[in-house]
């Protein structure tokens, strides 16, 4: 499902029928690993979410992962979300299908957010295209698309499968 198109904008309902073991509840868990809450099902949190977590550990904290053998949601400081170099799968670059050289870039992981300048090349394995950001980017999160610009024109994007 494509959660920007449900039909009565309920998207609390459509993961309570479809996420069977996520939507239980669960510890919430800081990067020391010590028990600081509970969630509500992992399904209802995202990536770089701060609102609703109903913790207090003496500094914001955002959702920073999951952990979904030991249903933990993983909380951590705004700073844990921050990255420089992430990593595409599915690829597709107009007009050629493949990204055959390094290329600078502008590059966008969230709808309303600014492209940031990068340098996009070619990986290996898997026709993987790495992206190498010039400064830290927030919230980079495996699932979301990477679009790539040259000014205003569009270049391609991918899937995000990884940050290191």
């Amino acid at each position: 499902y494509d959660i920007c198109f449900i039909e009565d904008g309920d998207y609390r309902r459509l993961i309570a029928a479809h996420a069977d073991e996520r939507q239980r509840a669960g510890d919430i868990v800081d990067r020391d690993g010590r028990v600081v809450g509970r969630h509500h099902g992992l399904a209802n949190y995202t990536i770089g979410q701060r609102r609703g977590l109903e913790v207090a550990l003496g500094y914001p904290a955002y959702v920073v992962g999951f952990d979904v053998a030991r249903n933990r949601l993983l909380v951590d400081r705004r700073d844990a979300l921050l990255t420089r170099l992430a990593y595409t799968a599915d690829n597709n670059f107009f007009p050629f299908p493949v990204l055959k050289e390094e290329r600078d870039v502008q590059v966008k992981v969230r709808y309303r957010a600014q492209a940031k300048h990068a340098v996009i090349r070619p990986s290996v394995p898997g026709g993987l295209v790495e992206i190498l950001f010039a400064e830290d980017e927030w919230g980079v999160t495996p699932g979301q698309s990477a679009v790539f610009y040259d000014g205003d024109m569009l270049l391609g994007g991918g899937r995000i499968v990884r940050m290191e």
